[in-house]
């Protein structure tokens, strides 16, 4: 009485289609999850802050010029060629903006700071000589 409009090799087509779909969104979900679990996402972000070095004859003067986010200390490793905040002596370590720090006769400034147990590079200066 009633033809079918549509033959039977169209009829399984909708299905496959649904199928992959699903299958597609199932993969990039869990490794969306695997890469949320794993650490794969953005780390945390450097500590910031503003530094100025100016070099006056053989006196280099360090400054601390703006907060930015850190633990509130800019550490001033001088003379060597691996700086390590755990290494810089407590009359190197400026703990306020607006604070600075004179250094005769370096070679080399790294100004470090610290934010949550993690230590960036503020500013490096290396001696002309």
């Amino acid at each position: 009485m009633f033809e079918s409009i549509s033959n039977d090799e169209n009829r399984a087509v909708s299905p496959v289609i649904g199928v992959i779909l699903m299958v597609a969104v199932t993969v990039i979900l869990a490794a969306v999850i695997a890469a949320m679990m794993t650490g794969l996402g953005p780390g945390e972000p450097d500590p910031t802050a503003g530094a100025q070095i100016n070099e006056d004859g053989n006196t280099v003067t360090v400054s601390w010029i703006s907060e930015g986010d850190n633990d509130g200390t800019l550490y001033v490793a001088h003379n060597t060629s691996s700086p390590d905040i755990d290494s810089v002596s407590s009359s190197n370590q400026i703990t306020n903006v607006g604070g600075s720090i004179e250094i005769s006769n370096p070679d080399n400034i790294t100004v470090l700071a610290e934010r949550d147990g993690k230590v960036g590079v503020i500013e490096n200066w290396e001696s002309d000589d």
